[in-house]
């Protein structure tokens, strides 16, 4: 009797022996290898980068409006306003409101019988994190108070 083997290749040929000196049992053995060992080609393909402007604000956009400690009177109430140039007076909040630019900011705490005074967050797009006008209804005297936040990224208007 004979034994025979098929042995499947990679291509899905078949190669079979037989053995003269084994007796058949009628079974027959066929051999697939796994994979290949041999590795595969890489493919590289080149990182294509574009380059967006992100939304940052300039330099000039936390510019104070006028000279700290100077009064700014706003064009619709004519009522006067101290400057307070990198300066944030904390709490004491009557609502944050989208302000695009310092002006707009005084001129809605002009407009509101309760404000006091506004700090004006501009580092990032308004609405966005603290990038709002924050209406005050108290704005304490910062040597005496201490809630001052002292930050290049604020400006503030107190009402006189």
């Amino acid at each position: 009797m004979k034994c025979s083997t098929s042995l499947a290749t990679a291509d899905d040929n078949q190669v079979s022996s037989t053995s003269p000196s084994m007796p058949s049992t009628g079974i027959t053995i066929t051999e697939t290898p796994i994979a290949s060992s041999a590795p595969s080609p890489k493919t590289t393909t080149p990182k294509t980068t574009s380059s967006k402007p992100s939304p940052t604000s300039s330099p000039s956009s936390r510019v104070c409006i006028g000279d700290d400690g100077s009064t700014y009177t706003d064009p619709g109430t004519g009522d006067k306003f101290r400057l307070e140039c990198a300066v944030s007076h904390q709490g004491q909040d009557i609502e944050n409101v989208k302000a695009y630019s310092m002006q707009s900011c005084v001129s809605m705490c002009a407009k509101n019988t309760h404000c006091k005074g506004a700090v004006w967050y501009n580092v990032g797009p308004q609405g966005t994190d603290l990038n709002y006008c924050w209406l005050k209804s108290t704005m304490e005297d910062p040597k005496l108070d201490g809630a001052v936040l002292v930050t290049k990224d604020a400006q503030s208007v107190v009402r006189l």
